[in-house]
């Protein structure tokens, strides 16, 4: 199974009135609950910060609230629920995606979440999860997640799952071996790793199936998450905080810590969010901010140039784990700016104002994009994405990569093993190596307006407000029985074509 995670965080302003900005999405409103007679209206208020892929589903997913003038039929929506389009709102406004579990945020504020389930990262301990999956316990259908209430946003890691709430608090759920769920792990009780199948006792790990609030210093409103084997916040005042693994100083902490890991929300040094924009990858992990005039920094991982500069010391990077060179305090990327960031494998990419997309990083799965050849030398410096245009929002894990343009086309490149691009087998064209090096049309998911890919695979909200996943399914993240209509894929059952995730309200 594949362990390699790594995720961009969900974008999400706070605003108030409980409102938040989705990548690709309108503005959703979690206020008080409809009185009789008074139908919930969807705050369309934007700030300076909000996302262009937003645009790709403004004329399909119209959230205006015009239920008073058709005779106000959301007058009976249950306590905390909104009208959309003169229906009751529990549709799902956002999707999130690890390795081996998926979430969908409803606009009522519930989290129904799907996939692995041993170490409580679906919100409820393994031994109340009535599915296994190989050795692991798993739930293979979408089921709500106890105790929240109030999402807003949420971003999985590898076992682990956190949701940002409409007062800017963030939760956590699931392992916290290296201290991702913000708190020192030695007080938590223990999971066993996997469900054993030959008698053999399992090994355990500390992990907690009850969302906790992770404390950050001065107690700042949160305003952006991501997770994978760290967890980062950006908050509202304009900082990066960020806790768990470290082995590549993506927490900002070097020397690294004897563990290999810091409990405690750490700040970032020198990163620019002040545009309000933050991407984070958990594969050798590094991050990256948007600031003023599109200026990019980015700190952790340069193992291939991710950073925007030569690895080595002679470009200031010191060395981390496996002597990968790193930097705790994040540094600017030269002669490259974007209206849109996003970050993955030993990757990192921006859309441009003009539709453009660019990469730098490593290329040996074709993720830079571009058309050439797979390779292993690191490629600092920007280069254009081929065949791309009018791109309003991209997405980036692992090694593969998406991008949506305004019409709500899909396009993805990149690693292709396990149905990871949501393309046929016959359009691989990388040799050797399974890969795609040029962008390819992904039909299955036209009217797309947001992507949280895997890595293998990944889950698609579309403007009706339905959920497609596609990729590897060894442990029911695709929201089914591994191997009901799966195909058979180097690591596991998968589905190479999108499909229909059934079981959300």
């Amino acid at each position: 199974m594949r362990r390699i995670v790594a995720l961009v965080l969900a974008s999400a302003a706070a605003l108030p009135f409980g409102c938040a900005t989705i990548v690709g999405l309108e503005d959703h409103q979690l206020g008080p609950p409809p009185e009789a007679g008074t139908p919930a209206t969807l705050d369309a208020a934007r700030d300076a910060n909000d996302d262009p892929g937003r645009a790709a589903s403004d004329a399909a997913n119209d959230h205006s609230s015009d239920a008073a003038s058709d005779g106000n039929p959301c007058s009976a929506c249950p306590a905390g629920y909104a009208c959309i389009g003169g229906q009751c709102g529990d549709r799902v406004v956002e999707v999130a995606a690890s390795d081996t579990h998926a979430c969908a945020v409803l606009l009522n504020g519930e989290l129904w979440c799907w996939g692995k389930n041993q170490l409580g990262e679906l919100g409820v301990p393994a031994s109340a999860t009535q599915g296994q999956c190989g050795s692991f316990a798993c739930r293979p259908s979408p089921g709500r997640v106890p105790g929240i209430s109030g999402a807003l946003h949420a971003a999985l890691g590898s076992d682990v799952t956190c949701v940002l709430d409409g007062a800017g608090a963030v939760r956590c759920f699931g392992s916290n071996a290296r201290g991702q769920l913000g708190h020192d792990p030695t007080d938590d009780p223990t999971c066993p790793t996997q469900i054993p199948t030959d008698g053999a006792a399992p090994g355990t790990q500390a992990c907690s199936a009850t969302p906790t609030q992770v404390a950050i210093s001065g107690d700042p409103p949160v305003a952006q998450i991501a997770a994978g084997g760290a967890v980062c916040a950006r908050t509202g005042d304009k900082r990066v905080f960020c806790w768990g693994d470290d082995d590549f100083a993506e927490v900002g902490v070097l020397p690294i810590p004897a563990a290999g890991y810091v409990s405690t929300a750490t700040a970032i040094s020198g990163v620019d969010v002040s545009a309000g924009r933050v991407a984070f990858s958990a594969t050798f992990g590094h991050g990256c901010g948007l600031g003023f005039f599109d200026r990019v920094t980015c700190w952790g991982s340069n193992l291939a140039g991710e950073l925007g500069h030569a690895p080595g010391p002679d470009a200031g990077d010191d060395a981390c784990v496996l002597g990968v060179p790193c930097a705790p305090t994040a540094q600017a990327v030269p002669a490259i700016g974007g209206s849109y960031l996003a970050a993955g494998g030993k990757v990192s990419c921006v859309a441009k104002g003009d539709g453009s997309v660019w990469c730098w990083g490593a290329n040996d799965a074709a993720q830079l994009g571009n058309g050439a050849s797979v390779d292993s030398v690191s490629h600092p410096t920007p280069q254009a994405v081929v065949g791309l245009s009018n791109v309003v929002t991209i997405e980036l894990r692992f090694q593969t990569g998406f991008a949506i343009d305004g019409a709500a086309h899909v396009f993805s490149w990149g690693f292709a093993s396990d149905g990871a691009l949501g393309v046929p087998a016959s359009t691989i064209t990388c040799s050797p190596g399974d890969c795609l090096p040029t962008p390819v049309h992904v039909a299955a998911l036209d009217g797309a307006v947001q992507i949280a890919s895997t890595a293998a695979g990944g889950v698609a909200l579309k403007s009706d407000g339905s959920v497609w996943a596609w990729g590897i399914n060894d442990v029911g993240e695709l929201g089914h029985v591994p191997g009901a209509g799966d195909q058979t894929c180097r690591d596991g059952p998968c589905s190479v074509t999108p499909g229909l995730v059934v079981g959300l309200p």
